[in-house]
This record gives C-alpha cells, sequence and structure tokens, in this order.
C-alpha cells in the first residue's frame, strides 16, 4: 500500500545532491516541484551546495523533516548507477541513475539490483537497463527531466546582431566531444571569418581532471575567435549568458541527458547535437541540427573512462565535417535573419520540471 498523509499527500523520502552540478541541478528542480505535490523529506546526498539563500532555506526545511520521516514510506534515490546500494527506510526503493554509457560492469549490475524499480530519464537510458538487467518492462519506468520555463525562455535574449556567437558549456570532458568541437569549428570557419565567435563557459571542479582540462583551455585559447568563460552557478546568470549568443553547439558522445541543451531550446536558440543517447528524448531533426552515430566505441578518456566498461557515440571524420556543415549553415541562416527556434520552445514547453514531478509520483 502506498504510505500518504492525512490529508492525501503522499510521502516520500527522497536522497539527492544539491549544488551546480548536473545530479545537483537536477536533484534541486524535482525537489522543489514534489514538495508542491508531496510530502518530501530529504536525505541529502554529501554536502548541500545551494546557490542562493532561498534555495538554502527550502533544502534546509526539508531535512529538518528527518526527524519525522517515514521509514516506511517509499525512497527515491537520484544518483550514479554504481551508487544505489544504500537507501533510506523500508518502503519501496526507487533508483534514478542517469548514465552516459551503453553497459553495466558487475558493479553497476549489482548495485540496480538493489533497487525495487529503476526511474530512467530517456527510452534510450530505459532499454539499456532492460537489456543488461533482465528486469520486466514495469519495473523500469521513463521520467524525462525538465527544465524551468520561467528562466529559460525567449524573452531572456538580448544579442547584439553584429557577430554570430556559437556557445557550449559544461564539464571540460572527452565526452561532452570538446576536441571534436574544435576541430569542426575550424574547419567551419577559416581564420579569416572574422564575425563568429565562439564562447565556451567550461570547467571541470574535479582534481583528476584539471590536466586534461588545461589541454582543453590550452587548444581553444589558440584561436582568438574564442572566449573562454568561467562557470557561472545561478540559473539566472546561466540564462542571461545564454540570451547573449546565437546558436549552442554540443557534439557530446554520451549524455545522461543534457540541461543545457534542453535550455537553450527552452530559449528559443538553434542547437546543434549528437544523434546519440539521453538527449535524443527531446532532440529530433524539427527542433535540433543532429550530426549522425554510424557506431558506438569504448569509451576512454584516460581520465573517467578506462574504455572498459561502455560504449560511447564514435566521432569519426564524417560527423565532424557534419557538425561543421551544421555551424556553417546556422551561421549563413544567421546573416539572413533566420535565429529563432520555435520547435525548440514548443518542445521544451512539454519538458518541465513539474511534468518530471508529476510523472514521479505517478510511479512512486
Amino acid at each position: 500500500m502506498k504510505k500518504e498523509r492525512m490529508d492525501g499527500m503522499k510521502k516520500i523520502n527522497v536522497m539527492a545532491a544539491v549544488n551546480p552540478l548536473g545530479y545537483g541541478v537536477a536533484g534541486l528542480n524535482i525537489l522543489k516541484e514534489l514538495d508542491k505535490i508531496a510530502d518530501v523529506t530529504l536525505f541529502p546526498i554529501g554536502q548541500p551546495q545551494p546557490t542562493t539563500q532561498e534555495d538554502a532555506d527550502f533544502c534546509q526545511k526539508l531535512h529538518n523533516k528527518q526527524s519525522e520521516f517515514d521509514p516506511s514510506a517509499p525512497c527515491l534515490k537520484i544518483w550514479h548507477e554504481h551508487s544505489l546500494a544504500e537507501r533510506i527506510g523500508k518502503g519501496k526503493y526507487y533508483g534514478f541513475p542517469i548514465f552516459e554509457l551503453n553497459k553495466f560492469d558487475e558493479r553497476r549490475l549489482k548495485n540496480l539490483e538493489c533497487c525495487d524499480e529503476v526511474i530512467t530519464c530517456s527510452n534510450w537510458a530505459r532499454d539499456i537497463v532492460l537489456e543488461q538487467t533482465g528486469r520486466s518492462e514495469n519495473e523500469v519506468h521513463t521520467v524525462p527531466l525538465g527544465v524551468d520555463r520561467t528562466v529559460f525562455n525567449e524573452e531572456k535574449n538580448s544579442v547584439s546582431g553584429t557577430q554570430f556567437v556559437l556557445f557550449n558549456c559544461g564539464k571540460w570532458e572527452v565526452r561532452k566531444g570538446h576536441d571534436v568541437l574544435f576541430r569542426a569549428f575550424k574547419m567551419a570557419f577559416p581564420d579569416d571569418v572574422r564575425d563568429v565567435k565562439l564562447f565556451m563557459m567550461c570547467a571541470n571542479p574535479f582534481p583528476q581532471a584539471q590536466q586534461q582540462s588545461q589541454q582543453f583551455e590550452n587548444m581553444y585559447a589558440s584561436d582568438i575567435r574564442v572566449k573562454l568563460i568561467p562557470r557561472v552557478n545561478t540559473s539566472e546568470e546561466v540564462a542571461q549568458m545564454m540570451g547573449q549568443v546565437d546558436c549552442g553547439v554540443f557534439p557530446a558522445r554520451g549524455e545522461g541527458w543534457n540541461l543545457e541543451l534542453l535550455e537553450m531550446m527552452s530559449m528559443g536558440k538553434p542547437v546543434i547535437a549528437t544523434n546519440y543517447s539521453g538527449h535524443t528524448q527531446f532532440c529530433d531533426v524539427t527542433n535540433c541540427a543532429l550530426v549522425d552515430i554510424e557506431k558506438t566505441e569504448p569509451a576512454f578518456d584516460g581520465v573517467w573512462f578506462d574504455g572498459k566498461v561502455g560504449e560511447w557515440a564514435s566521432i569519426g571524420q564524417n560527423q565532424v565535417k557534419q557538425l561543421a556543415d551544421h555551424m556553417r549553415t546556422a551561421y549563413e541562416q544567421w546573416k539572413n535573419g533566420v535565429v529563432a527556434n520555435g520547435a525548440g520552445i514548443q518542445t521544451a514547453k512539454k519538458f518541465t520540471w513539474a511534468h518530471t514531478a508529476e510523472k514521479l509520483l505517478g510511479v512512486l
């Protein structure tokens, strides 16, 4: 029997991170919307790092409810697939991993086995869980992530129109395709093309990634048309930066979801992305210029992925050329005054955090 409060609001114990990284952003937004329709107690993963006082107060409110939590209520854990063994209480346990590769090793399989049911944010990921774990169809659910349309919307745009500005943000990573993005940019825009800029708002806070991050920064800094921008923390600051650019380009080899891609679509920006992994839940040919992926290859980057566990999209010369062609097309459309992505806005309206919370409540 599903545990509910006397007033009819279901009790849910949520284990989630709250910080400026992907899991933390998703966790906070899900908590905010779930709290409107359920009785939520927060058991934070790691030390919460909210970026505003309002968010800090909100998280503290949910955290303080631990003194009265119901151990028989369902437990939702939004975290990595290799760290799902620990849970809260004795109610039904739902693991919600957001992953980028197409295979699980023994450690991940054992952790997934600890969950009564598994939630994924895309059908791509759901199919992988079903295939790799042998679970039944009714034990694995797709609940897409979302975007905050009150923050990321077309009214925030403020481009000048004097230069075409491409944009990418996220952690410096091979997985994110930062090596191929630079190659494609140089291919699309020879050095004598001066009315083009590439803004890179990237950083990787993890110590083990610093050497690779510095290599990426040095590579991009070698072109005077590239601007390296420090990462900002609040959603409002991210939206302000996105409002100043013309096109988002995200040539990732694998994504669990890609929050920034959907945020740019929500602002009506043209976007370019690979046609593979989690973001295909909301990207198609109507709202995104897609780079065709012909095959996958072992995931290896020398930092996070050792090539022995899973695979990601193989990006060869054909993909680099297609990526360059897409950037050049976006540039020509900008010169002709075609800058809006109306289909992207309509897509974003279907993928709000409120929708995410409602779907989650229907599963739990």
